[in-house]
């Protein structure tokens, strides 16, 4: 299938709550029926994937969705499909471990109080813990593809700068300035800083502790000494959101605000050098039936003999306020997807049309891979080509 051939690892990003966790957990288990050893990584802490999975609360471990359970759904699948919700305490351990310049580095770092309760929750540490768990499940080669559902964010490619922003804040003038006497004098002091910061920092002491300063000064001390490894991984991991085997595919909602950051979306990525393989736009309002089927119903409704002729009437014209009311709906998403396909000219674009209710089981994601498949959808061989 286009979408998923000689692709090893796809992305999908996009605005928050336009479905980029449906959309990849349909991707991967579609993956695996054309017999690729999938996994669908998620950060999303909501469940939604675990839920639509039906396998219980997902972890750092991947867990295997049993093969008759989606062969049930209508998922015919011939390799094995797995998925796992990201820790990103866990993913930061794994990153010390790593790096770390010695066995005590490792375990003083590892059992520091600052560390143990920061790691993982400051602001861009998930996006980076996302592209950390990515580059190493694909050096192991375990799996023939992994998909990646983002972690919802504001900034929908926050986590492709993480590893950079993050080692920059770490070897930021400001930090370096608190560190330095430490690494000089080998252990913290207030006298080994200026007199200006040994004031600023005394009369912070009185809130917070000495005790607490002296802690927040070696974790820092330790963690400058991950620093390179940090950077290594960072460009390690920008190599690979650029390698062809690498696509992203970009979900968005036919909503204005959606499109435009769609839009800015896929042309940051291809100014990045990165491939994008599809804009998938969901949730697309449809219009009802022809005027001539509705003309048709509305020739039954009057047939119906045994109802007042009152109830008649006004059923029809509820129901052709609904239909022009869909149809009015209908006829705006449309639009909004031709200002995109205008703005994106040689992007190949799929439609998914609003289901009637929430997807959150396996067989409702098997009604979604109906749609994305379908022979005008990622069917096409322009798509991740």
């Amino acid at each position: 299938m286009a979408l998923t051939r000689g692709k090893r690892i796809l992305v999908c990003v996009g605005p928050g709550g336009v479905g980029k966790t449906t959309t990849a957990a349909t991707v991967g288990l579609r993956a695996a029926c054309e017999g690729r050893h999938t996994l669908i990584l998620t950060i999303d802490p909501a469940r939604r994937l675990a839920d639509s999975l039906g396998i219980g609360p997902l972890g750092h471990d991947p867990r295997p969705v049993p093969a008759d359970r989606l062969r049930a759904a209508g998922f015919e699948v011939s390799a094995p499909v797995e998925a796992m919700m990201l820790d990103a305490h866990r993913t930061f351990d794994d990153v010390v471990r790593r790096f770390a310049p010695d066995s005590e580095a490792r375990a003083r770092l590892l059992r520091n109080p600052i560390y143990q309760q920061i790691a993982g929750r400051l602001a861009g540490t998930q996006e980076y813990a996302a592209v950390a768990e990515l580059h190493r499940l694909h050096r192991q080669g375990s799996y023939d593809l992994i998909v990646l559902d983002t972690p919802p964010s504001a900034n929908a490619l926050d986590f492709l700068e993480a590893p950079g922003r993050l080692a920059e804040a770490l070897d930021s003038p400001a930090l370096q300035w608190f560190i330095r006497p430490t690494l000089r004098a080998g252990e913290f002091s207030l006298k080994m800083l200026g007199m200006g910061g040994a004031f600023v920092l005394r009369r912070f002491s009185r809130i917070t502790g000495s005790a607490f300063l002296e802690e927040v000064a070696h974790f820092l001390v330790e963690f400058n000494g991950l620093l390179g490894g940090f950077r290594r991984r960072a460009d390690e991991v920008a190599a690979l959101l650029c390698d062809p085997e690498l696509a992203f595919v970009v979900v968005v909602s036919p909503q204005g605000a959606a499109v435009d950051e769609g839009v800015a979306l896929v042309e940051r990525l291809e100014r990045a050098g990165m491939h994008v393989g599809a804009v998938i736009v969901n949730r697309l309002r449809i219009a009802p039936a022809s005027s001539a089927d509705l003309d048709e119903t509305l020739t039954h409704l009057g047939e119906l003999r045994d109802l007042p002729k009152e109830d008649i009437r006004d059923a029809a014209e509820a129901l052709r306020r609904t239909c022009d009311e869909m149809d009015a709906a209908a006829r705006v998403d449309a639009r909004e997807v031709e200002r995109l396909k205008r703005s994106l000219r040689g992007t190949h674009t799929v439609h998914v049309p609003l289901l009637g209710e929430d997807v959150h089981d396996l067989e409702r994601l098997a009604l979604v891979a109906a749609q994305l498949y379908r022979d005008e959808g990622l069917r096409n061989e322009n798509a991740l080509g």
